[in-house]
């Protein structure tokens, strides 16, 4: 297997794009070789097509678009991001060094997961929060009870839940 191929077959495009910082949602991205609103950026294993500009290919192709260089230094670069050694032969000590940063990025893939899961739960259950706030808000309802501390209380509540939602929408946390 000559050394191109190797680096398509070790080197997974999810990681390629991650690292670019394109962020995939059902396997679409907006392009990022064009400007655009709508995704028509597509992958499919370690393939990649935009619908729109029409680009398209593997791994190294994509590396050599993106960063604007050859294909050749797509291909070194991507045999150096991710300590492959395919170019060169590596020292014990560089395969000792490229062994802890794998190991590294796998916690903080681990780590991300995690906090991912957190995330969502929370956003989750601020959902359920907000739903029955507004039921309580629209049950206690002054013109109908009068005034009460259950109301000012789902009333503070819910205006919180709203600012809280607002941040998570300002800041991209939270694509929903």
């Amino acid at each position: 297997m000559d050394k191109i191929t190797e680096i398509k077959n070790r080197v997974q495009m999810i990681d390629v794009l991650q690292e670019a910082g394109i962020k995939l949602i059902r396997n679409m991205a907006c392009c990022p070789f064009h400007s655009e609103k709508t995704p028509s950026f597509s992958v499919k294993g370690n393939r990649f097509k935009c619908f729109s500009c029409g680009e398209g290919g593997d791994v190294i192709d994509f590396a050599s678009k993106y960063y604007n260089i050859s294909l050749i230094e797509a291909a070194r670069k991507l045999d150096n991001d991710y300590n492959l050694g395919i170019f060169h032969e590596l020292s014990a000590e560089e395969k000792r060094e490229i062994a802890c940063k794998r190991r590294e990025r796998e916690r903080l893939k681990a780590y991300k997961k995690e906090f991912n899961t957190v995330r969502d739960r929370i956003y989750k259950n601020n959902c359920k929060r907000y739903d029955r706030l507004q039921r309580l808000v629209i049950y206690c309802n002054p013109k109908i009870c009068g005034m009460n501390d259950l109301y000012i209380k789902a009333y503070n509540e819910l205006q919180y839940l709203e600012h809280w939602f607002e941040e998570e929408q300002l800041y991209g946390i939270h694509d929903r």
